[in-house]
């Protein structure tokens, strides 16, 4: 798989981490000789999350789309509107605090320039009071698309001890191989649970009335049941049979139409890396070579050689002293090899903009010397332009996706109706809701 690849040179933190596997990351498997992409990877991620958001920076800012004209009414310079929006905005920013958030986001993002196309689930945690973002393992989730190129269904693979299905269902929906487990204080024994979200009219619920108020359902299957007739759906203690958003966004940095999933920067960068490997591979044998040439010696001094640091050898006749050891030195080119590996070094780089985001580092350690303020701006000026296409996308595709699924499940909060714990809005608002509902929206 292509993805497996670019984790075996990119991410050795993900190379083992497979649903069901007890490692979770490691070198063993990894095929990395030289860490450059890595790295490069690294740098991109640094700097792309830390100039996109921050729990320390104003990253987003609510807004109301204006009714039509023909009403005459503006929302843009009214007080109170615009005290309202202020007051959405602090609500929010408390929220994604309590949130986990930021704490995923630096993964994810990490995911996106990597393994592609990375999955961010939104759930209410009911007993801390919290939304929770979740990022499954690229090899445990499912994604596809309607005809208009939409991510419409998600299917996740999740392996959860007895005490942690017990957090999501009901002990009595559980499977009997799982209450088995619990009646036997097998806490700790884990069994495969299959997530589903997918849009409300498919046949299975065919039944439900949600499509109106749930337009996105959930359900919940236990993989490891005993029979099939056991694979029943299971529903979630505190969560209803589904959404009125979506709740995950996906990521693609690269994705043809054709396709379900993007490609990644590293995915591009994979014919660099195993160039870079390779050159790095042979160029370790020549610095060996360097410091550890081959020694040519009378067959009789088999065995007797101490060629360590101090060593010591003694020759036994005359012909051994008049004859001693020699290194043979070969010529090796070992600078012009270095000056190549760097080159393939600054290729892996290119793929992840290192020089957009380090540039002026770069610059003043080469020229010894400050770069001027129009300089400064030039180098500002290219790198929005080189990075505008991967930030258009993160933000309509992230950003924008979660910041509206964060509203709705604020408005869906207790006490729900109308408004949840989201400000009421004042009433020029309410009386023209039927041309701005929804239009809430969020510039990064």
């Amino acid at each position: 798989d292509q993805v497996d690849v670019i984790c075996e040179l990119f991410r050795p933190d993900m190379v083992k981490g497979r649903v069901g596997e007890k490692d979770e990351g490691g070198f063993a498997s990894s095929k990395i000789i030289e860490g450059s992409g890595p790295h490069a990877a690294l740098v991109w991620q640094r700097g792309f999350y830390g100039n996109m958001v921050s729990r320390k920076s104003d990253w987003f800012r609510d807004t109301l789309i204006d009714p039509p004209r023909w009403t005459g009414v503006k929302f843009k310079g009214n007080d109170e509107v615009n005290q309202y929006l202020q007051d959405v905005d602090e609500h929010i920013r408390s929220v994604y605090r309590r949130s986990n958030f930021y704490d995923v986001m630096p993964s994810y993002v990490l995911s996106g320039g990597t393994t592609g196309s990375p999955v961010m689930l939104r759930e209410r945690d009911y007993e801390n009071d919290r939304i929770i973002c979740k990022v499954p393992d690229y090899s445990a989730r499912f994604i596809d698309k309607d005809i208009f190129g939409y991510d419409n269904c998600l299917h996740v693979e999740w392996e959860w001890n007895v005490l942690q299905a017990l957090e999501y269902f009901n002990k009595e929906d559980l499977p009997l191989a799982v209450q088995q487990s619990i009646n036997n204080g097998r806490h700790y024994d884990k069994h495969k649970y299959l997530q589903v979200i997918y849009p409300a009219g498919d046949l299975i619920y065919e039944g439900l009335k949600t499509k109106a108020t749930h337009p996105w359902m959930e359900h919940f299957i236990c993989l490891n049941a005993s029979d099939e007739r056991e694979q029943k759906v299971l529903r979630p203690k505190k969560r209803g049979p589904g959404y009125y958003k979506r709740p995950f966004s996906t990521w693609h940095y690269w994705r043809n139409w054709h396709e379900n999933y993007g490609k990644s920067m590293a995915w591009w960068a994979v014919y660099d890396v195993k160039g870079n490997n390779a050159h790095w591979e042979a160029l370790f044998g020549e610095a060996e070579l360097s410091v550890r040439p081959p020694v040519w010696a009378m067959a009789t001094m088999r065995g007797l050689l101490d060629l360590a640091p101090g060593g010591d050898m003694y020759a036994r006749n005359a012909e051994e002293y008049d004859r001693p050891p020699t290194f043979l030195d070969r010529k090796t080119r070992y600078q012009a090899a270095i000056d190549f590996a760097d080159r393939l070094s600054h290729a892996i780089k290119r793929h992840f903009h290192n020089d957009l985001f380090m540039g002026t580092n770069m610059l003043e350690t080469n020229r010894n010397q400050p770069e001027t303020a129009y300089g400064l701006w030039l180098m500002q000026s290219e790198r929005n332009v080189q990075l505008l296409p991967q930030v258009e996308t993160y933000e309509n595709q992230v950003l924008k996706d979660n910041h509206e699924s964060f509203l709705e499940m604020e408005r869906a909060a207790e006490p729900a109706y109308p408004w949840g714990r989201l400000p009421e809005p004042p009433d020029i608002v309410k009386e023209y809701s039927q041309y701005v509902e929804g239009a809430e929206h969020s510039e990064v």
